[in-house]
């Protein structure tokens, strides 16, 4: 097998894939290798990479985002957890940088969801935030 073939064919394998991964807030050396891979291969890292989200602050949670949006069609199923997670800030980072440009056709896949955190009774201050910013955008 040449050296080329070998590359590609580790580059494609669910470790290869997984290396991309950011390793820190400030790794964005892979950003353009995630941004090119296929769909598939996306959904091998896309939890790992929805974990690098969790705060906006970090510097790379914004390119991730931004890869992330074109994906919209494959990242609905991992967003799904995100919303069962019950971390309100995270939830919240989602809904404001990722969701807000979705189709419509994307974001009703997630209503069921977005109104079962509506209607939980829970008294916290990110939670009562994170109800708020769902009624005024997504449930009218």
């Amino acid at each position: 097998m040449s050296t080329k073939t070998n590359q590609n064919s580790n580059k494609n394998s669910a470790a290869g894939l997984l290396a991309l991964v950011p390793k820190n807030k400030f790794d964005d050396r892979n950003l353009d290798k995630i941004n090119v891979l296929s769909d598939s291969e996306m959904q091998v890292i896309m939890k790992d990479l929805l974990e690098w989200t969790k705060d906006i602050n970090w510097p790379i949670a914004l390119p991730i985002i931004n890869i992330l949006s074109k994906r919209e069609n494959i990242v609905i199923p991992y967003l799904k957890e995100v919303f069962k997670s019950q971390d309100w800030e995270w939830e919240t980072w989602i809904l404001k940088y990722l969701v807000s440009g979705f189709t419509n056709e994307s974001i009703n896949k997630i209503k069921k969801e977005l109104k079962e955190i509506v209607y939980m009774d829970i008294v916290d201050d990110d939670f009562v935030e994170l109800q708020a910013l769902i009624r005024e955008l997504y449930i009218k």
